[in-house]
């Protein structure tokens, strides 16, 4: 459709983008100067009039070619896998599980990562998409997610899901883009022993990582194999990044990952398996690591 002074949109884009911040269609409306049928219409049509349109990518921090389904490259779909859940939605989710189930660590470290974590020019590292930026606590909160789908949400669970939670909060706050200092071990105090030593085990030296990576991935893994439930976190960990692995890295880093799944990753699973409570998480902790090993191999291959 594409009648006199108006433009073609892209509608799913823009529902999107009203239900990424947290917006109902009435709130948009209001926030634009139009009425709620107003912008039914435009996604019911997609279509919108031509002097909406800058009033509409202000609101939602858009592009024109973004809300007119213009642009066609690669960048405008990279990261869809990451905005598909807002990471406001994620935390409260989050938070009113574990107040359901009276998880307290998880709370307390929900807390501790909103506080040190959201909002602090912290971005996930290994993007090579500069324009695309996603905010660190992202990934935390998505693995931390994903295990209570998986039923992880009793008491006998909260160590293991604040660990998630906090499992790299500090190397991404060290790598933050300012001068504050180094985040304070005694923030982590309340956690109990067993999570805090995982949390040491599964701290990135990226400047130790940089100036020699194999050696480094050797040392780094072999010292996690000293705590299963360390193991268990970095499957969650590498699990995910996996799954958006195609999205965000080279060739040369894809390769990479399939090195390091198969020589690093599956021995810490075979390790965190020897814990009986564990064992079902890491089969299908495996089985999901294992099809993306051989969807990037199949990919690999073919260039």
């Amino acid at each position: 459709m594409n009648k006199s002074n108006r433009e073609d949109i892209n509608a799913s884009l823009l529902r999107g983008k009203i239900t990424e911040n947290l917006l109902s269609i009435d709130d948009f409306a209001k926030k634009i100067h139009v009425t709620n049928r107003t912008v039914s219409r435009w996604l019911k049509e997609e279509s919108i009039p031509a002097r909406n349109i800058s009033r509409v990518c202000d609101a939602l921090n858009i592009s024109q070619s973004q809300l007119l389904g213009r642009e066609i490259d690669d960048d405008q779909y990279l990261f869809q896998t990451e905005s598909f859940f807002n990471t406001s939605v994620l935390a409260e989710n989050i938070k009113a599980t574990s107040l359901m189930m009276e998880l307290e660590l998880t709370y307390q470290a929900l807390d501790l990562l909103l506080t040190y974590g959201s909002g602090k020019g912290i971005y996930r590292k290994g993007r090579e998409h500069d324009n695309s930026k996603v905010e660190y606590i992202y990934h935390p909160l998505c693995i931390t997610r994903e295990a209570m789908c998986m039923n992880l949400c009793q008491k006998s669970d909260d160590m293991l899901l604040a660990t998630l939670l906090l499992h790299d909060l500090k190397r991404e706050y060290k790598n933050r883009q300012d001068n504050t200092p180094d985040l304070d071990d005694s923030v982590f105090e309340f956690l109990p022993v067993e999570s805090r030593q995982a949390l040491n085990l599964l701290y990135i030296d990226d400047v130790a990582k940089r100036a020699d990576e194999k050696k480094y991935d050797e040392q780094y893994y072999n010292g996690i194999l000293k705590s299963r439930l360390a193991c268990l976190v970095k499957g969650f960990d590498w699990h995910h990044n996996l799954m958006t692995a195609g999205n965000s890295f080279s060739d040369k880093n894809l390769k990479r990952r399939v090195v390091v799944s198969q020589d690093y990753i599956y021995p810490l699973l075979d390790e965190a398996e020897k814990t009986l409570e564990f064992q079902r998480i890491t089969f299908l902790l495996r089985l999901g690591i294992m099809g993306c090993v051989e969807i990037l191999k199949r990919f690999l291959r073919r260039q």
